[in-house]
């Protein structure tokens, strides 16, 4: 994460270490991002905020 302004961040998120691959032995397995959560903690407080997969890739 990187600061933009005084409340303002931004990170990035790489969807390219999903592999289609037999992991298991099992067959491929297809992955994709299906969801991203954030959390911000401030002194005992937590924030939690989350977006779908494909509201992630710009």
């Amino acid at each position: 994460m990187s600061k933009v302004e005084d409340n303002s961040y931004r990170g990035e998120i790489y969807t390219d270490q999903l592999v289609d691959e037999d992991h298991y032995g099992q067959g491929i397995c297809h992955g994709k991002l299906t969801a991203f959560s954030g959390y911000l903690r401030v002194n005992k407080s937590t924030v939690t905020t989350g977006i779908e997969g494909e509201d992630v890739v710009a």
